[in-house]
């Protein structure tokens, strides 16, 4: 059950951040060897739970989520700008604080 919950979320998670979160913030996209390190945790992680290395899967699926955030939280943190919040207000309306 690890090995569908880390290998599938993990693939979605590294994926949908990568793409949307860059176009959303307006930052950078990763390097390549930003990529090719989270790739290596990533298939690191699903093969270690196919050979039923458990404890080695988890560690390489929790070293990749922590490599994630920090990269992610990095480039967020360097952003001087908010983003455009025009895209909320013309599907949800105003906001009425």
């Amino acid at each position: 059950m690890r090995i569908i919950f880390e290998g599938f979320l993990g693939a979605f998670v590294l994926g949908f951040t990568g793409t949307a979160f860059p176009r959303l913030t307006g930052n950078r996209t990763w390097f390549g060897g930003e990529f090719c390190a989270l790739l290596l945790l990533w298939t690191l992680a699903v093969a270690s739970h196919a050979a039923g290395q458990v404890a080695a899967g988890d560690s390489a699926f929790s070293v990749m989520v922590l490599t994630l955030f920090v990269g992610m939280a990095g480039r967020s943190s360097a952003t001087r700008t908010l983003p455009n919040p025009r895209p909320w207000v013309e599907t949800h309306g105003r906001p009425r604080w």
